[in-house]
């Protein structure tokens, strides 16, 4: 079904004869495709135009199992083109009657439901993300937060500590030869 959909689009026809038996297994879905290709390529289409469209294109795919089971049960087991469109028809066959979706507006409002949820879900996992971000940049404040009164204390004694070793280094420099016997001479 694919590989029709990227021919019908971009080539305006189905290409070999093994998407022609697909095409030919599955007329209502190919017919159904070909219209939402169209929609595709048509400018004023919205969404929900796709959405019918789409939700048309497994109606028909349903009905196309229905009006053909028995070749399509045969095709299941053979393999090849014929079996990948039965599956196709009798995805959507099942998901039909486990909806009990008797009409395109049903498959419609079942493909709106599906979306709507898909789309609460990505606002809901963006929520979550923005969240998780915020406590990350608040447990860095509040670690900065309580290093502050460390640093603060640290910091007068690392000074006077530099200060003083300073001022040894240049109360040794005095002292000649001092500073190479001890190894410091490089500090300097």
């Amino acid at each position: 079904m694919a590989e029709n959909f990227q021919s019908l689009s971009v080539f305006g026809t189905v290409l070999d004869s093994a998407h022609g038996q697909f095409a030919g297994a599955l007329p209502g879905a190919t017919n159904e495709l070909t219209n939402l290709v169209s929609n595709v390529h048509d400018t004023t289409k919205t969404v929900s135009d796709q959405t019918k469209a789409g939700a048309s294109m497994q109606y028909a795919a349903a009905q196309d199992f229905e009006n053909a089971s028995l070749p399509f049960q045969v095709a299941l087991l053979k393999g090849g083109q014929l079996q990948q469109a039965a599956n196709v028809s009798a995805r959507a066959n099942t998901i039909q009657i486990n909806k009990e979706l008797s009409t395109r507006e049903a498959w419609t409002n079942l493909v709106s439901q599906v979306t709507a949820n898909q789309r609460t879900r990505e606002q809901s996992q963006a929520a979550d993300l923005a969240s998780l971000s915020q406590s990350f940049k608040n447990l860095g404040s509040v670690i900065l937060d309580a290093m502050i009164p460390a640093v603060r204390v640290v910091t007068p004694i690392v000074t006077a500590m530099s200060y003083v070793f300073s001022k040894v280094i240049t109360g040794l420099e005095k002292i000649p030869g001092l500073l190479s016997v001890l190894g410091l001479a490089k500090l300097v």
